[in-house]
């Protein structure tokens, strides 16, 4: 009897160990909430009107999360993401061809001595500084058109800690273009990332260098070519956080002309006025320099204050009203283009999403709840 239980025992504890070395969570979060802010006017390049709506996006992007890890022992495990974001007003999801597409999708294979490899569709490590500078959501975020994009085909290597910090280098879509089975010799849109980011104490800091080539207009054309130079810090005071942002861009035309340059800071902070309510502001400015001389510079200036009243750890009201001046040159927040640093499609802020209008001031109020699980 006493060698029955003993055996029922171990078989128990080698089952418990076992289904230790697998697991698969979900997670995710949802926001909805009102909003009424500016936006282009249709068939227009330079006037904004109001529009007022029920919209997600606020403070964070509401999204849907697999992951699954095995330890595969001796420090080395396997892990894969799976993550859907999407529109939660209207349950729109990001498609191609009226398909479902996945926003990030990737395997990883990682060593506790050596390092993490990330291969797949995902966003790379140095977009947006990995967050080290922001700490209230999408508020004072840097603008979408001053990020790396999702890499697809890519590949990308994390270092282990040391002292604190890890090191990270990435790389996407090796090879050209293919459609319907056909090498097209056209080439994608790649990018080169690498960076280092940590912790000192109190204090997050991060550095990227991001080297994205754009798709070429046919076959054999040469790329355009956007970099960026990030640079991102943040501390805790306990009585307030701090955090700033600065980035250098600068575009390359296929010609190999000049294609202009654009930089950017973001100065943010936070304060906790009680246990569930903290109040935070920002203030941004883009500035672009043209290749023309003499000529007047794009600039922008956003500006952002809000607040979060945490009902939990899991659910919390945000308010935000956010305010975009432009100088009258032209769109400071404009995409990159092939022909241009600010040569794409209109700019508008992260967040509240406010479009800006030319030699104008456009602004934009939300109230949204927001709830992870």
């Amino acid at each position: 009897m006493k060698k029955s239980l003993l055996a029922l025992a171990a078989m128990g504890a080698f089952t418990g160990a076992a289904q230790a070395q697998s697991s698969v969570t979900v997670t995710g979060a949802l926001e909805a909430g009102y909003t009424n802010k500016s936006v282009r006017a249709i068939n227009s390049t330079t006037t904004d009107t109001k529009q007022a709506a029920i919209t997600a996006g606020h403070v964070i992007t509401p999204n849907i999360t697999f992951r699954g890890t095995e330890d595969l022992g001796g420090g080395l495990s396997a892990s894969f993401f799976i993550q859907e974001e999407f529109e939660t007003s209207t349950g729109s999801t990001e498609t191609t061809n009226s398909a479902l597409k996945l926003s990030q999708t990737f395997v990883s294979l990682s060593s506790k001595q050596l390092g993490t490899i990330n291969v797949g569709n995902f966003y790379p490590a140095t977009r947006d500084l990995g967050g080290a500078y922001r700490f209230m959501g999408d508020i004072g975020r840097l603008n979408a058109n001053m990020n790396s994009n999702l890499a697809s085909n890519a590949v990308e290597y994390v270092s282990p800690s040391f002292q604190g910090f890890s090191v990270n280098i990435g790389n996407s879509s090796l090879g050209k273009t293919v459609l319907s089975g056909a090498d097209t010799n056209t080439a994608p849109v790649s990018q080169l990332t690498y960076g280092l980011s940590g912790t000192i104490g109190k204090a997050k800091v991060a550095v990227s260098f991001e080297d994205i080539s754009l798709v070429a207009a046919s076959a054999g054309a040469n790329q355009a070519k956007n970099k960026l130079m990030s640079f991102g810090a943040s501390y805790d005071f306990g009585v307030v956080r701090l955090g700033a942002a600065y980035v250098d861009q600068k575009v390359t035309l296929p010609s190999e002309a000049d294609g202009g340059k654009r930089n950017a800071y973001t100065i943010n902070a936070a304060a906790p006025v009680s246990k569930a309510l903290t109040v935070g502001a920002s203030y941004a400015n883009y500035e672009v320099t043209p290749t023309t001389a003499g000529a007047a510079k794009p600039k922008a200036v956003i500006m952002t204050v809000g607040a979060q009243y945490a009902f939990s750890k899991r659910t919390s009201i945000y308010a935000s009203y956010q305010q975009v001046t432009n100088s009258g040159a032209d769109d400071a927040l404009k995409a990159v283009s092939a022909t241009g640093v600010n040569a794409g499609a209109a700019g508008s802020s992260r967040g509240l999403g406010v479009v800006e209008i030319n030699g104008g001031t456009s602004s934009g109020f939300g109230l949204t709840a927001v709830h992870t699980f």
